[in-house]
This record gives structure tokens, C-alpha cells and sequence, in this order.
């Protein structure tokens, strides 16, 4: 119910009042996956990262075959300023779903365009954003 009503005033704009419904919703259930999924969500909107990678944290250990939720936390790391941790997540994302385009894309910024030598990879960062495009219809 608290899960239901936070997405139906997220949908509406009310962001501080999607996040306490998100709130009392894991507060019930603790294994909602979907509703710290939720929550990570709300919180990235509002830039509170580090609350975002918490909630998409929980989100992923309850589903960790879940493509989504091991991407959503990899955006969260990396707007954290954890490559790292991110890249690991967008791995694990494409490991349950090769076809992940967010993942697939990415993971591609990330090879592209990390100063750290050891990270960067151009050749592998085309091959994931070329099968990212060809997914999107060659767009």
C-alpha cells in the first residue's frame, strides 16, 4: 500500500512525500525489493546520493539477480564517484542481462572516457555502445 501510494505521488512531482511512504513501506517490509528500489529512486532525484546508493544497496542484495536493480545501483556509484563499485554493479547487470542497454552504456562511458589507464579501454568501450546502438535499433 505505502509502496503504491509513494509511486502514485512520485508521479505527481511530490518527491518528499513519495520518499516517506518509501519509507514506512520498507519500514513494514524490509524485503521489499521494490520498494528500496523506489526509494533509491526518490532519493536520486532529489541528489541525495549517498541515501540513494544505500536504498539501491538494499534493493540489489535482496535481488541479486536483477538486472535493474544491479544497474540502478551502478548509476547511484557512479554519480557517488564510485567507478569502481559501479563498474562492478554494470558487470554484474550485464552478466544476468547481456541486453542491458544502460548497463551496456555505461560501462562504455566509463572505459571511454576514465583517465586511469588500467581502466580505460577503447576498443571494448565501442563494442558495448555498438551492441548498446544496435539494441536501440541502430539509433
Amino acid at each position: 500500500m505505502h509502496n503504491k501510494l509513494g509511486l502514485a505521488l512520485s508521479k505527481e512531482g511530490r518527491t518528499d512525500d513519495a520518499i516517506a511512504r518509501f519509507q514506512r513501506a520498507v519500514e513494514l517490509m524490509p524485503c521489499h525489493a521494490e520498494a528500496w528500489q523506489n526509494l533509491g529512486a526518490a532519493f536520486l532525484r532529489k541528489g541525495l546520493i549517498e541515501k540513494a546508493v544505500t536504498s539501491y544497496r538494499s534493493a540489489a542484495e535482496l535481488q541479486p539477480g536483477d538486472a535493474g536493480a544491479q544497474s540502478s545501483l551502478g548509476d547511484a556509484l557512479l554519480q557517488a564517484g564510485w567507478v569502481e563499485e559501479a563498474m562492478n554493479h554494470y558487470q554484474s547487470a550485464l552478466n544476468i542481462d547481456s541486453n542491458k542497454i544502460s548497463s551496456l552504456n555505461n560501462l562504455a562511458w566509463i572505459l571511454a572516457s576514465r583517465g586511469d589507464a588500467l581502466v580505460r579501454n577503447g576498443v571494448k568501450a565501442v563494442e558495448l555502445a555498438g551492441r548498446a546502438s544496435k539494441l536501440e535499433g541502430g539509433r
